[in-house]
């Protein structure tokens, strides 16, 4: 059934892995309620022109939560987005999920209520979370540090950072007000702590940490669930 949420966006809504009654339930939701999705925001729709058709994929995951890599795929593609419903346990089962390029979270006890929100959420290129779930994102997120925060002293940090930014030794000891020997022990402690053997190892752990907890700061702080 395709639907439309204004004069130009048109949507259609694919289920799977849902039991009948099911189904039929959530599909009677999106109905009764298929005008409300209207009301986004225009300068983070989805861009699209006047022929295009939304698909909206809807998973339901059961009790054991797996994410099915394989059956998601047929969902990757440029015109779909895709939602899971299932129960969230914890934050790795949620970020999976958000890995896996899911638009939306919901949970299993409240997805006649949310699933209008979600689909709207879609419209507006965001990542719908269920509110039930805002306590595992804050829980994670107030325990979440960098894992190098407490390895290396407060000397040891400053001069990797001076390391990986590409200054010599003798740059580094000059800046810190040391001599090129201490930099050379303070190298080889950062080495042994970081478990790495190289400048270039060290810069690529470093590098690929800074990401993660960039890429984990941007999705704390687009989570839709956080404007209901």
């Amino acid at each position: 059934m395709t639907m439309t949420a204004n004069n130009f966006l048109r949507w259609q809504v694919s289920y799977f892995g849902f039991e009948k009654d099911m189904q039929q339930l959530l599909a009677l939701s999106i109905c009764q309620n298929a005008s409300l999705p209207k009301k986004f925001y225009p300068h983070k729709t989805i861009s699209t022109n006047a022929d295009s058709v939304i698909e909206i994929h809807i998973y339901f995951f059961p009790e054991s939560f797996n994410i099915d890599a394989e059956a998601l795929e047929k969902s990757k593609k440029e015109n779909v987005r895709f939602l899971c419903i299932g129960q969230f346990n914890d934050f790795d089962n949620l970020l999976a999920c958000i890995q896996t390029g899911a638009y939306g979270c919901i949970s299993v006890m409240n997805m006649y209520e949310e699933i209008i929100p979600a689909i709207q959420s879609v419209f507006q290129n965001k990542v719908y979370v269920s509110p039930a779930l805002a306590p595992l994102v804050n829980k994670y997120f107030k325990e979440q540090k960098d894992p190098y925060l407490n390895l290396l002293t407060s000397k040891e940090a400053k001069l990797m950072q001076l390391l990986t930014k590409g200054a010599l030794y003798k740059e580094i000891a000059w800046k810190l007000r040391i001599s090129e020997n201490t930099v050379r022990s303070h190298v080889r402690n950062i080495y042994g702590k970081m478990k790495v053997h190289s400048k270039t190892e060290l810069t690529r752990k470093i590098l690929n940490t800074t990401l993660n907890l960039q890429l984990l700061f941007c999705f704390q702080n687009d989570l839709a669930c956080l404007c209901y």
